[in-house]
């Protein structure tokens, strides 16, 4: 059966939704949770330090679903589209069971029902919307997967499906392993953020990754693997940054196990980066001339032409 609506409803409504999430996560985090009701302005430095930063980590992930759903209704192949609208319905659907099952739980902290209640409605229409743009039944075309293009989603999927699962199932076994040390109506904002929002999130973006796998498209895969590559090199940086602040503060041995996450997290950041960028980079030579026309406004007419059927070693 064919999509009812247009995907790109869907997609460009959901994007649009993380996108503008995820800035104000990243960019005003305290202001943010004071809109929900949510104050923490008489608690520890520290603690509000790691209140902020759970919340731009929810805010990176948000924009990463934002620009994989942004490239795809851009530059994705009709299957992709749909079939990525299927992702993000799934998604967005355990969203909103996560939101509604997890409202007490906000409210014993102080936030305001209503503003629960509006994650839920919110979720809920991307859901319909993008359940909407899908095709029933799916069609499927796995990616050729030798191609090194592929190798960053493929390591990405099962370490973030791993993630998932952790943060929700086992909560204060990841933040004891991390070394986040919090108390108070802190510790709890902290672990339910994780349990509740990080994990879904990370989930979502697992599906998103096997969507572009099972329905490839060259120009979409293309772009959205430049896109990682920078927020890998960005999160490396800021798990750099936090390993360096930590060692400043060690007292004892008081900070090692947030060293020491912070270190392995650098790492792993660190392989996501070369994994997105070095396939690429060996491409560019053969880019090139059509990003030269392109750029200088010529025409480039050997330019390799948009590859709808993704096959062979021109996949990228």
């Amino acid at each position: 059966m064919a999509p009812i609506i247009n995907p790109k409803i869907g997609l460009i409504t959901a994007a649009v939704i993380n996108a503008f999430f995820g800035l104000l996560s990243i960019m005003m985090p305290m202001k943010l949770l004071e809109a929900y009701k949510l104050y923490f302005a008489q608690i520890e430095p520290t603690d509000k330090f790691l209140i902020g930063a759970i919340c731009q980590t929810n805010g990176v992930m948000m924009l990463i679903c934002a620009a994989t759903l942004s490239i795809t209704a851009r530059n994705g192949t009709d299957a992709q589209k749909s079939n990525i609208s299927l992702m993000n319905a799934v998604g967005s659907a355990v969203f909103l069971i996560t939101s509604f099952s997890s409202t007490s739980y906000w409210v014993d902290l102080g936030a305001a029902p209503g503003g629960m209640y509006f994650n839920v409605c919110l979720y809920g229409l991307v859901a319909v919307l993008n359940f909407m743009g899908s095709n029933y039944p799916p069609a499927f075309k796995v990616a050729p997967l030798k191609n090194p293009i592929y190798w960053g989603f493929l390591v990405w999927i099962p370490i973030f499906l791993l993630y998932a699962v952790m943060s929700a199932f086992a909560t204060d076994s990841l933040v004891e392993g991390y070394g986040m040390k919090l108390s108070g109506d802190a510790k709890l904002f902290f672990t339910g953020s994780i349990k509740y929002v990080l994990s879904v999130l990370e989930l979502q973006i697992a599906l998103l990754f096997t969507g572009l796998l099972i329905t490839p498209g060259s120009n979409a895969t293309y772009t959205l693997g430049r896109f990682l590559s920078a927020i890998s090199v960005g999160m490396f940086l800021t798990s750099a940054i936090w390993a360096m602040i930590y060692t400043c503060l060690n007292v004892d041995g008081k900070y090692d196990k947030v060293i020491s996450g912070q270190n392995f997290n650098m790492g792993l950041w660190g392989v996501f980066f070369l994994l997105f960028y070095v396939p690429m980079a060996r491409m560019d030579h053969d880019l090139a001339p059509s990003i030269r026309a392109a750029v200088e406004g010529t025409n480039y007419k050997d330019a390799p032409a948009d590859e709808s059927s993704d096959e062979g070693s021109g996949d990228a």
